[in-house]
Order: C-alpha cells, then sequence, then structure tokens
C-alpha cells in the first residue's frame, strides 16, 4: 500500500536541512517570524508513504520518502496545479496543514500577484473560503 501527501513548511536561513525535516507536528511546518512567509522560504513537502508485507516473514516494513522544494523553482503550470489543489482542500484539511499561516501568501505568489500582504492578522482564520 502506498499513500502520498505534501504540505508547506518554511525554511528560515538560520535553519538546517536537518532541523526541518523530521518534523511530527503540524505547527512546526511554520518555523520562525512573519519573514518567514516570503516566497523564497516557503517550501513544498512531499511526502510517500509505503507499507509492503515481506514475503519469507511476513513482517511489514513502512518507509516514508520525503523531498523538499522551494516554491520559487516550480514550474509555471506547477504553480497553476498547486494553487487549484490547495484551494480544492476540504476545510479542515486545509485548516489542519496551516493554511491560516501561509494561504494569503503563497496564492497571490502562485497566482502571479505580490505575496505581500499589508495589515493582515497571520493566523486565526475560521474559514478557508478566502483562499477559494
Amino acid at each position: 500500500m502506498e499513500r502520498s501527501s505534501f504540505f508547506i513548511q518554511t525554511r528560515p536561513l538560520h535553519k538546517s536541512l536537518a532541523d526541518i525535516l523530521f518534523i511530527q507536528d503540524p505547527k512546526d511546518f511554520f518555523a520562525g517570524s512573519v519573514n518567514n512567509l516570503n516566497p523564497g522560504y516557503i517550501m513544498v513537502r512531499r511526502e510517500r508513504q509505503t507499507f509492503r508485507r515481506l514475503p519469507r516473514t511476513g513482517a511489514i516494513v513502512f518507509t516514508v520518502k520525503t523531498a523538499l522544494e522551494p516554491v520559487v523553482g516550480l514550474a509555471e503550470t506547477e504553480k497553476r496545479n498547486l494553487a487549484r489543489e490547495i484551494r480544492a482542500w476540504p476545510e479542515d484539511i486545509a485548516l489542519y496543514k496551516g493554511i491560516g499561516v501561509w494561504g494569503t501568501p503563497l496564492l497571490r505568489y502562485l497566482d502571479g500577484l505580490s505575496p505581500e500582504v499589508e495589515d493582515v492578522t497571520v493566523y486565526g482564520q475560521s474559514t478557508v473560503a478566502g483562499y477559494r
């Protein structure tokens, strides 16, 4: 069995790859301050989890492959597809994945607009309707 998922996370310059790779709690995908919501610090984290039963022993092996890619490195078609997929998330999934933190600047960037938003509460949106 295999399943794939992706998250949005930040990578501040003072954090090493090792610091941002092993994350247990979604709140830790946002490391730092509002300044880290600059598209240059935002990463797409893709995870592929695989479960396999070994034929001889019957043991189950669980593996996770994690790939991090900066959003500024995405091709235009990938940006459009990412924005479309994020907007298609059900509200509970979007909130779980932290859209209230990174939604506005990232989706503005993916749409080709300035990611900077003035005078906005960074977290606390109760719905994701504003991101659709």
